[in-house]
C-alpha cells in the first residue's frame, strides 16, 4: 500500500511512495465517475492487504488499484533515473572507476572518455486535503476533502462521528457563552450554539439520505433534501425511504426538536425577532410577535441530547 514495483529489465525494481510531512500517502479512487483523491497514513487501521474503499463514493477493491496518477508517473520516472545511473556506474566501472582509459601502444592508440549527467530525479508534489479524521471502529488514520467519508479500511461510514464532533464545538461554545463577560457577547454565543446544532444535524441526515439514494440506485431521492425542518423532514423521509422521524424520537422529543429548529429559523433569518409564521407554528407561550426570543443554555444543551439519540435510530433506519 505503500509502494508501487516496477519491472525494468528483467529485474524487479521498489519504488516507495514518498509520505508527506505527517506521515500520509496519497491515494486515489478507480472508479471512472469518481477518482477522488484521499490520504491514509500506514501503519494504522487494521491491515495494509486489506480491500481498499473509497471515502467518497464508497467504491471497493484491491489496494493497489488506489495508487494515484502521479504516483505512477513518479515511480516510473523514478525507476528510469535508477535505471540510466546504474549503466553510467556500470561504465565508469568498467573503465576503473575513472571517467576515461586509453589502450594501445605505439603509432596507434584507443582513449574512451564518458562524460556523464546524473539523472534528473522526479519531485512529488502531494495533495493538499482538508479534513484528517481517525476511524473510531478501525484507528484508521486518513484525510478527505470535505467532512463526511467512508473509512478506507474498515468502510464505517463517518457521519455519526461527525455529527457527535460537530455538537461537541456547541457544548464547548456553550462553556465559552458562561465565561464571556459580556452579556451581549453571552447571547450572541448562545444563540449561535443553536443555530450550529442545527446545522450539524441537517448536515448528518443529508449525508445518511445521500448514501441511502446512492446505495438504491436512484441519487435523485436524496435531491433537495433538509433537515433544517422537521416537518417537511418527516414527509420527505415517508414518501422516499417509508421511515417515520417522529417515531425514532423519544416522548416528546419530536415537539420539542420541532419548537428549537423554528427557534433557529427566527435567529438565522429574522435576527431573533418573532414574526408571526413563527408564533402560528411553534405553540410557544412566551413568543410576542415584534419582540426578541430568548434560548437558554440548557436549551440547547437538551436539544444537543435530543438529536444524538435519535441519530443512531435515524442511521439504523436507513
Amino acid at each position: 500500500m505503500s509502494g508501487f514495483n516496477l519491472e525494468q529489465l528483467g529485474d524487479m525494481i521498489s519504488i516507495p511512495m514518498p509520505v508527506d510531512a505527517d506521515g500520509y500517502v496519497d491515494r486515489e479512487c478507480p472508479a471512472e465517475h469518481c477518482k477522488g483523491p484521499f490520504k491514509v497514513m500506514p501503519g494504522t487501521g487494521i491491515l495494509e492487504q486489506a480491500p481498499c474503499v473509497c471515502p467518497y463514493c464508497g467504491h471497493s477493491g484491491p489496494s493497489d488499484d488506489f495508487f494515484a496518477e502521479k504516483q505512477i508517473e513518479y515511480a516510473t520516472e523514478e525507476a528510469e533515473a535508477l535505471i540510466v545511473a546504474a549503466f553510467q556506474n556500470s561504465l565508469l566501472s568498467s573503465l576503473g572507476g575513472g571517467s576515461s582509459r586509453s589502450a594501445g601502444q605505439g603509432m596507434f592508440s584507443l582513449s574512451i572518455e564518458i562524460k556523464t549527467t546524473p539523472p534528473e530525479r522526479p519531485i512529488y508534489r502531494h495533495e493538499q486535503l482538508e479534513t484528517k479524521i481517525v476511524c473510531p471502529s478501525c484507528d484508521l488514520h486518513y484525510a478527505i476533502f470535505g467532512k463526511f467519508a467512508f473509512c478506507p479500511d474498515c468502510g464505517k461510514h463517518n457521519s455519526t462521528q461527525m455529527l457527535e464532533v460537530n455538537l461537541g464545538l456547541v457544548e464547548r461554545q456553550l462553556v465559552l457563552a458562561a465565561s464571556a463577560g459580556d452579556q451581549e457577547l453571552e447571547r450572541h454565543l448562545i444563540e449561535n450554539s443553536l443555530e450550529d446544532a442545527v446545522s450539524a444535524f441537517d448536515g448528518f441526515g443529508r449525508e445518511l439520505v445521500r448514501v441511502k439514494a446512492t446505495a438504491l440506485g436512484d441519487p435523485s431521492k436524496a435531491d433537495g433534501f433538509s433537515f433544517q425542518n422537521l416537518m417537511g423532514a418527516e414527509k420527505r423521509l415517508q414518501k422516499e425511504f417509508a421511515v417515520t422521524l417522529r417515531t425514532l424520537f423519544d416522548s416528546g422529543d419530536f415537539d420539542y426538536a420541532v419548537t428549537m429548529f423554528l427557534r433557529r429559523h427566527v435567529f438565522a433569518h429574522s435576527m431573533g425577532v418573532v414574526d408571526t409564521d413563527y408564533a402560528a407554528k411553534s405553540g410557544d407561550p412566551t413568543a410576542i410577535v415584534g419582540r426578541r426570543l430568548r434560548v437558554e443554555p440548557a436549551e440547547v444543551r437538551r436539544l444537543a441530547i435530543v438529536l444524538k439519540g435519535v441519530a443512531s435510530r435515524l442511521e439504523q433506519a436507513l
